[in-house]
């Protein structure tokens, strides 16, 4: 899924105006996300927020490591 697919699904949920250049920010922790974006989210990449948002939240290794993703890199 691009940037750009991911934005439209979540605006689908959300009805909010997210864009592909929001998304790639809060990728790569630029930027944090709020409580319905990130139910939306959740929804879209069907995954628990713990895990979508551990860098966000500062406990990426240990929900990363928990949930089987092998390599973890923090920015």
């Amino acid at each position: 899924m691009t940037l750009e697919e991911a934005a439209d699904a979540l605006n689908a949920i959300t009805g909010g105006a997210a864009d592909a250049s929001l998304m790639s920010a809060w990728e790569s922790g630029r930027r944090r996300t709020g409580k319905r974006n990130r139910a939306g989210l959740c929804q879209v990449y069907r995954e628990r927020s713990e895990v979508l948002f551990a860098h966000q939240d500062g406990a990426a290794t240990s929900v990363l490591e928990t949930s089987g993703t092998a390599v973890v890199v923090k920015g």
